[in-house]
């Protein structure tokens, strides 16, 4: 099994107590396009979506935008399944953007949308290759919550 670039660097500025740099492009552009790749990584999301769903809860800081009438969990919960849904398509249109104007930008509609960014930041980062999936995978998945990153705001 072979680790990706990402998560070396990631792993390696952790160990030596470094603050983590803003996020590189995928280094191997081709396995963000790969179907078989984005599969995977689709797969393992959807497989481990539970257990994800609680590590974004308990870890990602999305407790802090808890709006009353809004399930956190169902909202993390659906921006899962659309990135599962995007990495299967690649065509998914983007979910909770806030920045339409003012007849979009309502408060529950920006708590969805910072949701939403937050769980997508959290994932990309906390993936790890070959732990979680393979490099490719790995790399996949993180172009895809970049693109989706990129459409929330």
């Amino acid at each position: 099994m072979r680790s990706d670039d990402t998560t070396n660097v990631l792993l390696l500025r952790r160990r030596f107590g470094l603050e983590p740099t803003g996020q590189p492009l995928p280094l191997h552009p081709e396995d963000s396009a790969d179907l078989a790749y984005r599969a995977e990584a689709a797969e393992r999301l959807a497989d481990n979506r539970e257990a994800a769903i609680a590590d974004i809860l308990k870890n990602s800081g999305v407790q802090a935008l808890a709006i009353t009438d809004l399930a956190l969990g169902d909202i993390v919960d659906t921006h899962l399944r659309h990135l599962a849904a995007h990495l299967l398509r690649g065509d998914e249109p983007v979910i909770g953007g806030a920045t339409g104007g003012a007849e979009t930008s309502t408060p529950q509609a920006v708590a969805i949308a910072a949701i939403g960014a937050m769980t997508y930041a959290y994932l990309r980062n906390r993936i790890c290759a070959p732990r979680d999936m393979s490099a490719g995978a790995a790399t996949a998945l993180r172009a895809a919550t970049e693109e989706l990153l990129v459409g929330l705001y």
